[in-house]
């Protein structure tokens, strides 16, 4: 059973229960407060008569000729009373009278009348200057034997003469009169109770919707996190799962930087061991060997070997620095034709040493926006590496512009392009292509440096064959907003 099931099961577990307990509780209130309403009117009603009787008695004696007329008068009268939706045709309020002793001397139901009377709650008690009241079996049912014999509501009230109590007046209600507003009410509160229960599944649908959708965006994110996806923490809106996914984030991150710094030490104790291998043989033999050229040539290898070394070190930090950055630091504008002039100007003996020719083709005034010094350091390594590959006697073409909100930079040489075979790697660290004429490789970090520059930039780099001769290397990004106060690079 998924978890989304029962989360779902659970909140209709509880739903149930609440919505159980209401309406047990509501229709147990319903019924005292009924029987409390129809016990109130009673009251005046008993009252009401007794003080009709106390108005008719003799020297101390109940005179009833009065009652005998008014009882089965009221009894008979047509009611056309519309409670609601109960019709109400006739009373329902039945009158017996006793005297003090509790002997009945009249009896509305006419066959309690000589009966002995005075050990009932009601008129026992209301002898005695209490309130009296009791329910019961009605009185005519009494010795009928029946599975669920009718009860009634019995109230008393005093029969006062000279301020003594001569007698006692109870009026009695069936409760089965009141059933039909008992139905209507229950009716009533099912309906409610219903609409509370569907509302609240409704909510608890809606609470499983919304938690386990929360756990899906959770779920995908770890999904995306152990497929190593540069992917954002999702937006949640509540706390506890916002907090956990900051504290994924937060983890990956620091495995991400345990593993990159494994990672970056492995690749450099591997690429340091080629020139300290030369380097610690050509110390070995410059001690052995008394050939001045001899050792002329070894000191020169242990030259090339350090300065191998500081290069891959230097090249190693500052692609380090720019992959552990999220974003740039520094947004700025920048003339991007001033820049290329002055790194085509920097090259100028190089060039005219190996007789390479650079053009600049339609390289207009404008500026672009990026961090000048990550854009600097890209289309140097750019411009150096199509210098690497250029044949003597060959031209290099250097393209600027702009295409909407686009910058473009575009570098073409008329080297030997990039084989099949390395298309596909051309961007990875430590991964360098032999130059043609000394068939030494490179450090192999300038173009993953140019790509992670590009990446901050929110850009692209390329490096595609041209379909005469040589390599178009392009690096591409859009309008970025600056941080900092425009400035213009000279």
């Amino acid at each position: 059973m998924s978890f989304v099931l029962r989360l779902f099961l659970f909140f209709f577990f509880i739903t149930s229960i609440i919505a159980w307990f209401i309406l047990d509780k509501s229709l147990k209130t319903l019924d005292d407060s009924v029987r409390t309403s129809a016990e109130e009117v009673m009251v005046d009603s008993a009252n009401f008569i007794a003080e009709l009787v106390s108005q008719n008695i003799i020297l101390g004696e109940i005179q009833l000729h009065q009652i005998h007329n008014l009882i089965p008068a009221y009894l008979e009268r047509r009611l056309d009373a519309e409670i609601y939706t109960v019709m109400k045709t006739k009373p329902d309020m039945q009158v017996y009278i006793t005297d003090k002793t509790g002997q009945v001397l009249y009896d509305s139901f006419g066959h309690s009348e000589g009966e002995d009377f005075s050990n009932w709650r009601d008129v026992h008690l209301t002898l005695k200057g209490d309130y009296g009241a009791r329910t019961s079996i009605i009185d005519e049912f009494a010795d009928q034997l029946e599975e669920d014999p009718q009860k009634a509501l019995y109230i008393g009230a005093p029969v006062y003469y000279n301020d003594k109590i001569v007698g006692v007046v109870t009026v009695s209600k069936g409760l089965a009169y009141l059933e039909p507003f008992m139905e209507r009410a229950t009716r009533q509160m099912q309906r409610f109770v219903l609409f509370v229960v569907c509302a609240m599944l409704f909510f608890s649908m809606f609470m499983t919707w919304w938690l386990s959708r929360s756990m899906r965006k959770l779920g995908n994110y770890a999904d995306l996190l152990g497929s190593r996806q540069e992917v954002p923490a999702p937006r949640l809106r509540e706390s506890e799962f916002a907090k956990l996914a900051d504290a994924m984030q937060r983890m990956k991150v620091e495995l991400e930087d345990k593993e990159y710094i494994e990672n970056y030490l492995h690749s450099l104790a591997h690429e340091l061991k080629s020139p300290l291998t030369s380097l610690s043989a050509s110390a070995e033999l410059l001690n052995e060997n008394q050939d001045p050229q001899q050792q002329s040539k070894l000191a020169n290898n242990i030259s090339q070997s350090s300065e191998r070394m500081n290069l891959l070190v230097e090249r190693m930090l500052n692609l380090a620095s720019v992959e552990r950055q999220r974003e740039l630091e520094t947004v700025q504008e920048i003339n991007l034709s001033d820049l290329i002039s002055r790194l085509v100007k920097d090259r100028r003996k190089r060039l005219e040493t190996l007789d390479i020719n650079i053009e600049t083709e339609a390289l207009e005034q404008h500026s672009v926006t990026g961090d000048s010094v990550l854009l600097e350091q890209a289309i140097a390594n750019l411009i150096d590496n199509a210098i690497e590959f250029s044949p003597s006697s060959s031209s290099i073409k250097i393209r600027s512009q702009v295409d909407g909100d686009q910058y473009h930079v575009s570098i073409m040489d008329n080297g030997p392009g990039i084989p099949e075979y390395a298309k596909e790697k051309i961007f990875e660290r430590f991964y360098s292509l032999p130059r043609p004429e000394s068939q030494q490789r490179s450090t192999g970090l300038g173009l993953s440096f140019v790509n992670e520059v590009m990446k901050l930039h929110k850009g692209t780099a390329r490096l595609e064959n041209r379909s005469q001769q040589g390599t178009s290397a392009t690096i591409s990004w859009p309008l970025l907003q600056p941080t900092t106060n425009s400035q213009l690079t000279q």
